[in-house]
Formats: structure tokens, C-alpha cells, sequence
């Protein structure tokens, strides 16, 4: 593994204190770093409820400003949300020095946490979206993974340090960092041109094609949701919590990173739910048969899949963005409501089942029933996609999966050339193997495939390169594409920088230079 792609940047720093900080205080209990006397059952109670419901909501607020002022969250300041947050922290340390003002600092910093770390995380989901491909979703991952590595210097130092450090040092410091990373989005993208509602069909489309993924996330958000709610009679779980969640981010950013270094592959969040559903809704009967005992084991396994799933949540909203010059904060924001609400909705049901004195085998069963039920209902909702992806699997966009391309593709390796460096010149294409021509449309679908895979291109950077191979118009090539005519010059713009083409008779040379590969003959 190429350790390099490890190296701190001020986006992948600011973004791991961003996930740290929620997992210290939003995540699993109240304010799990300081003494569990505090977190009496009534206070945690009242905290999950104001912190999901500002949560939420601010997702909620910022998709609805996406689509009718999409300029607004242009103009958002960090220092805003680096207020929020501060002040939501120093409400949830108050209440040990102010105990008379308890449930109105625990309300206060609930509502003030929840709204702080949506508007961090929807700004760094706009910058990792402005970022080119490669480098928004490494410093997306490897921010992901330093996160843990935060969250364990957190828990060396005592318990009420972390607690002012977090306060008075990491938040300003998060700030910071996405104010200098804010600093290098170029607004001129056609994501941020876009106005939503003189684009109504492209963004109906949208909807419909990644709703199916962002309800799967979403059930492993509700699920994680009914944890919260046992983790509140059980202030210790919300330890075991955020001890997985973080595990499962560095074991996911290390796994992502050494397989996409080699390799190019899809994840698709529909299909990948299919394949894990059999085993989530066995796991759900275990504390039934083996006891209570099993309960937190299945609580970590569920928070490291649900970490993960978020992960790859961003991943694909940012991917959507670029594709279809979709605004970023419309996009995460769609997600976030239908997925965190899911959450809330689970914390809810949790709530209502679990008694004060915490679960017992009855509700254990009743929770595993309503759980195993809402998974069943998305599967079957998601079916449609199931049938559409097997039936037309050539098809990278369709449904919506993430798409990485290997940082080291083959005939690049031996050069050790890294990513964002581009080959050079080939001779004939060497060390490539793609399908015969008989497996593709025609001949120039076979070209672009091969060119795409020496120049790393995108799937749809290569559908527009295929479409301007034809003798597409721009005009013509956005309304087949149901995308604005910028969103394709940008496209084309990336794609022949890629290539190293400045006009379309360049292009035609290069694909006719890479027809050769097409049968096979390298």
C-alpha cells in the first residue's frame, strides 16, 4: 500500500475532528467523556430527542434552501457552526457547575450540537464534492479513518480535559480547517451555477434514482436509532458504541484505500444491502437465544456497518454532483432527512419499547420484530432496482453506485506513477485487456472503453466522450444526459485534460489509435 495516500491534508485533518467530536458527544451517549452519574436516564432522553430533531431538521432546512436560494449556503459562515457547536459543548459541561439549570443546558446543547455538526458535515460534504474525484474522495476516506485515531488520543487524557480540549481546542481548530478548505472551492462549477427549479426534470430524476440507496443507509440508520434508545438504560453501551463506530472508520478507510489503489470496482448501496440483509436479520434473533450478553456485540457490529454506510453515503452524493452538476447541499441534504429521520424514527420505537430499568428478553423480541419487519419492507421496495441492475449491468450510472478507479491502473504500475499522474503517450495500449467488440454496441463503445480505462475517466466522462464521438452537439448531448449544457462542457473540459486532447479530431485519433485493443490483440 502506498502509505503517501496517508498523508494528512488540512480537508482529510478537519474532516476526522469533525467525526470525532460527534462521536463524543452525539454519538451513542450525551457527553460519554465525562462521569456516567450525569447521564441519568430522564437527561438522556431529553438530549436525543432535541440534538435528532435539530439534526434532522437542519438537513432538512438546508435541502429546502438548496432548491428554492441555492445561493444561500454560498454565503454560510464557519463561524456559525464553530458557534453552535462551542456553545452546545459548553451546555452539556455547564450542568456540572449549574445544576438548577440541568434540562434547559441539557435541551439547549442538544439543539445547538445537532444543528453545529449538520452544518459542518453538509460543509465539508460541499467541499469534498467541489474536489476533483480523486482527491475529494481520499480526503473524504482518510478522513474518515483519522477520526479514530482522534477519537483514541481523546480517550488517553482524563475525562474532564478531553471535555474542555474538545470545547476550547478541536472545534475552533475543525473551523479552521474548513474555513482554509472552503477557501479553495471554485464556485464556478456548474453544481453551484445550477438553479433547481429551472432544472425540475433532472433533479425529479435524481430523486428517483438514488431514493432506493438512501432508504438502505437509512435502515441501518433506523436500526442504529433503536440502539441509541437502549444505549440510554445502559449509559455504558454508548462506550461500546462509539468504540465500533470508530473502529469500523479506520477499518473502512484502510480497506477502501488498499483496495482502490490496485483495483476499479462499483459499490452499489442497493446491492450491497441485498447481500448483508440475511445475515442483519439473523444477527437481530442472537440476544433472544444467547442472552443479553450478545446484546452489545450486536450493537457494535450494527454501528460499524452503519459508520461505514454513512462513509459511502457521501461518497455517492458527491459522485452525483459531479455527474449531473447537482448543488452538493441539495444532494447530502436529501440523504441526511430521509436517513438520520430513519434514525430518529428507530430511537424513537426504542424509547417507547425499552423500560427505565432497561431491556428485557420481551422487549428485546418486540424490537428484533419491528426491526427484521422494516427491513423486509425496504427490500421489497428496493427489488425494482434489484431486477433493472441485473438486467442491464453495463450500465455504471443506472441506480446509482460509487464507482472507483484504481489509482495505480494497469500500465501505469510499472511507471510507479501515482494518483492524478497521468500517462503518457501509449504504444498501442500495452498491458490493457478489455471486452471484444461483439460485447459492446459498436466499435467506438469499445474505443472509449479502452481509452477510459488507460486515462482513468470516469463513467460519465466516457459517456460524454462516446457522445462526442458520435457527432453530439453539447445542447444535444445535456438534453439526452437530462443535465444543464455546462454540467457537459465541464465534463468534456475534465476528459480532455485526461487525455491530452484539445479538439474533436484529437479525440477520434486517440480512439482510433485505441481500436486495436478492442479485439483483444495486445
Amino acid at each position: 500500500m502506498n502509505l503517501r495516500l496517508f498523508k494528512p491534508t488540512i480537508a482529510s485533518f478537519g474532516y476526522g475532528l469533525t467525526i470525532a467530536i460527534a462521536a463524543t458527544t452525539i454519538w451513542g451517549g450525551a457527553f460519554p467523556l465525562l462521569p456516567l452519574e450525569v447521564q441519568t436516564f430522564e437527561l438522556l432522553t431529553v438530549f436525543f430527542y432535541a440534538q435528532s430533531i435539530a439534526f434532522t431538521g437542519s438537513f432538512l432546512l438546508a435541502m429546502c434552501c438548496a432548491y428554492w436560494l441555492p445561493h444561500v449556503f454560498r454565503h454560510i459562515p464557519v463561524s456559525g457552526c464553530v458557534f453552535s457547536t462551542l456553545l452546545g459543548s459548553t451546555c452539556l459541561i455547564a450542568p456540572l457547575y449549574l445544576p438548577a439549570f440541568m434540562y434547559g443546558l441539557i435541551v439547549g446543547g442538544g439543539i445547538l450540537l445537532g444543528m453545529g455538526s449538520a452544518v459542518f458535515l453538509i460543509l465539508w460534504q460541499r467541499v469534498f464534492a467541489s474536489q476533483d474525484t480523486d482527491k475529494g474522495n481520499l480526503n473524504l476516506i482518510i478522513g474518515t479513518g483519522y477520526s479514530a485515531l482522534i477519537y483514541a488520543v481523546l480517550h488517553v487524557i482524563p475525562y474532564a480535559v478531553a471535555a474542555i480540549v474538545i470545547a476550547f481546542v478541536f472545534i475552533p481548530l475543525n473551523g479552521l480547517c474548513l474555513r482554509l478548505s472552503t477557501q479553495g472551492v471554485e464556485f464556478g462549477q456548474p453544481m453551484f451555477d445550477d438553479l433547481p427549479r429551472e432544472n425540475a426534470p433532472g433533479y425529479r430524476q435524481i430523486v428517483r434514482n438514488r431514493w432506493r440507496s438512501a432508504l438502505c443507509v437509512g435502515c441501518f440508520g433506523l436500526v442504529s436509532g433503536v440502539i441509541r434508545a437502549l444505549a440510554v438504560g445502559d449509559p455504558s453501551m454508548g462506550f461500546v458504541v462509539n468504540l465500533a463506530s470508530m473502529a469500523g472508520a479506520l477499518v473502512s478507510a484502510l480497506t477502501l484505500v488498499f483496495l482502490w489503489q490496485r483495483h476499479s470496482f462499483r459499490f452499489d448501496p442497493v446491492l450491497a444491502f441485498r447481500t448483508v440483509f440475511p445475515y442483519v436479520v439473523t444477527s437481530l434473533l442472537l440476544p433472544l437465544l444467547l442472552g443479553l450478553s450478545f446484546l452489545r456485540v450486536y450493537a457494535a457490529m450494527m454501528y460499524m456497518i452503519f459508520t461505514f454506510a454513512s462513509m459511502i453515503m457521501m461518497i455517492q452524493c458527491a459522485q452525483t454532483s459531479r455527474d449531473y452538476g447537482i448543488n452538493p447541499v441539495f444532494m447530502y441534504g436529501l440523504f441526511g432527512t430521509l436517513v438520520y429521520s430513519l434514525q430518529s424514527v428507530g430511537f424513537l420505537a426504542g424509547y417507547l419499547a425499552v423500560p427505565a430499568a432497561g431491556p428485557d428478553p420481551e422487549t428485546l423480541a418486540v424490537l428484533a420484530f419491528f426491526a427484521a419487519w422494516f427491513l423486509s419492507i425496504t427490500l421489497y421496495f428496493v427489488r425494482g432496482h434489484l431486477k433493472q441492475a441485473d438486467a442491464d449491468p453495463r450500465n455504471p450510472l443506472q441506480g446509482g453506485s460509487v464507482e472507483f478507479i484504481a489509482l495505480e491502473p494497469p500500465g501505469v504500475r510499472e511507471g510507479k506513477q501515482g494518483a492524478g499522474v497521468q500517462p503518457g503517450p501509449p504504444e498501442h495500449f500495452h498491458g490493457l485487456r478489455t471486452q471484444r467488440e461483439s460485447e459492446f454496441r459498436d466499435r467506438i463503445s469499445g474505443q472509449c472503453s479502452v481509452v477510459a480505462k488507460r486515462y482513468r475517466l470516469t463513467a460519465r466522462e466516457t459517456e460524454v466522450i462516446e457522445l462526442i464521438a458520435r457527432g453530439k452537439t453539447v445542447a444535444h448531448i445535456a438534453e439526452l444526459l437530462v443535465v444543464s449544457e455546462n454540467t457537459i462542457r465541464t465534463h468534456s473540459k475534465r476528459a480532455y485534460v485526461k487525455l491530452n486532447v484539445h479538439k474533436r479530431q484529437d479525440l477520434l485519433t486517440l480512439l482510433k489509435e485505441a481500436g486495436t485493443c478492442v479485439n483483444g490483440d495486445v
